[in-house]
């Protein structure tokens, strides 16, 4: 069986460490009867300990070459609980395999490609109604970013995104020599459970929000609000958030920045 030739376009790098691939499942808590997409197997390294725990998996794969070894390394008479797909994890639609699987909910895995990770992101965070929990290997630096917090000078659009939606953590980092060919940069293990029930639109809205306060960061907030309301409005609002007016976004917390939407969003609707 030829071994996948790994593709720079694909931003692909395997991991062969057995001994990280086991720590890496294991924070996806899989249970019996679970239903896991693999983002990227590649030769199928986490695939291979996924399937060991009498579970439905869905492997999501764009090189037509690993696919090609996947389907040989997992044959389908004997692995009848696996189920792989061609197709780029950008455009899958996460609601028909939702639907295919009895409406239970997902759980999702990945070492995924680290030129699209923010992609991949906000793709899972889109149809977080409908998945559980996340664990993903991404760029050291990406992880630390999504998972931090106010104060931090990395805490930012993304940061947010994810706090808002779910509980996100880093695990640990993976070093170059555990993949081949070995990346240039140190890796990291992240996961997010998804535990906050949030209304679309409200959440759509609340990152529109955010986008516009942390695309001028080094602003205060006061400056930053002004084009939200008419400056007879603003001054009525003034009192209620007068600590958060002289703070920079970055020193905000999730639950402040909430508040200073909702009290904007009040102003706006009366």
């Amino acid at each position: 069986m030829e071994k996948v030739k790994p593709k720079k376009s694909f931003g692909q790098n395997f991991l062969t460490d057995k001994n990280i691939s086991s720590k890496i499942v294991s924070l996806l808590n899989v249970v019996s009867d679970d239903i896991v997409i693999e983002i990227g197997p590649g030769m199928g390294a986490l695939t291979e300990i996924l399937l060991g725990n009498q579970i439905k998996l869905v492997a999501v794969e764009l090189d037509e070459h690993a696919i090609s070894y996947l389907n040989e390394k997992f044959k389908a008479d004997k692995f009848s609980n696996l189920k792989i797909i061609h197709q780029s994890i950008l455009d899958l639609d996460f609601m028909k395999i939702y639907k295919q699987y009895g409406n239970k909910k997902i759980k999702v895995i990945g070492n995924i490609p680290y030129n699209i990770s923010t992609e991949i992101l906000f793709k899972l965070l889109e149809n977080r109604d409908i998945i559980e929990n996340i664990v993903l290997t991404v760029q050291k630096e990406v992880g630390q970013r999504i998972t931090s917090q106010e104060g931090s000078r990395i805490y930012g659009i993304t940061s947010i995104a994810a706090w808002m939606v779910s509980t996100p953590m880093y695990h640990f980092d993976i070093a170059p020599g555990s993949f081949y060919p070995a990346p240039k940069v140190t890796s990291g293990v992240i996961s997010l459970e998804m535990n906050k029930q949030i209304e679309q639109q409200y959440y759509d809205d609340f990152m529109k929000f955010i986008k516009t306060l942390f695309n001028q960061r080094r602003k205060m907030i006061s400056n930053s609000i002004k084009n939200y309301l008419p400056k007879e409005r603003l001054a009525q609002l003034a009192p209620s958030i007068e600590a958060t007016l002289s703070k920079r976004p970055e020193q905000l917390s999730l639950t402040e920045l909430v508040n200073l939407f909702d009290k904007i969003r009040e102003q706006r609707n009366d």
